[in-house]
């Protein structure tokens, strides 16, 4: 009884979750295409950050997509591009120790179907402070931000699947 009221209660909230910045995903969208995910170019001074945000755009697509990853004969290709990394000059206190970091990234990405036509595209950019005084540090800021880039990316992708009749 009560987890039926639970249930009716949540079905009941979810129109409302689009209106506060949710999105909801379909875990059945992208219908077991096969997705080939390209290793990001990185032109950038940052070194294997392109490794960590290909690890994380597979990890959200198995986990928020009906997708299967592969090179062979894909269906989509995911490709993308760090176009801009930085690590922003740190606050310092009056002895000199930094109190306060920031980073940033910037990343071009572009989901394209087997004759190369673009089926979603976008760019997208994120700036985090980081405390160095709490053992953070520039990579722990940007692999934050790499997470919560894929994680975005992903849910671009999703819409784009969904928008594209042929791809559902």
């Amino acid at each position: 009884m009560l987890a039926r009221l639970a249930t009716s209660l949540l079905l009941g909230l979810l129109p409302w979750t689009g209106g506060c910045g949710y999105a909801v995903v379909d875990p059945s969208m992208g219908n077991g295409l096969t997705l080939d995910v390209q290793v990001p170019v990185n032109d950038t001074k940052w070194r294997s950050i392109e490794v960590g945000l290909a690890t994380a755009l597979r990890n959200k697509l198995q986990t928020l997509l009906d997708v299967r990853l592969g090179h062979e004969q894909a269906d989509l290709t995911l490709k993308s591009k760090f176009i801009s990394t930085r690590r922003g000059a740190p606050v310092r206190d009056s002895s000199g120790a930094a109190l306060l970091g920031n980073s940033m990234i910037a990343v071009e990405w572009s989901l394209e179907d087997r004759l190369g036509n673009i089926v979603a595209s976008g760019s997208i950019d994120q700036r985090l402070e980081f405390l160095p005084s709490a053992g953070e540090t520039a990579y722990s800021a940007f692999a934050e931000i790499i997470d919560w880039m894929a994680e975005s990316i992903v849910l671009e992708i999703n819409a784009g699947i969904a928008a594209d009749a042929d791809l559902r």
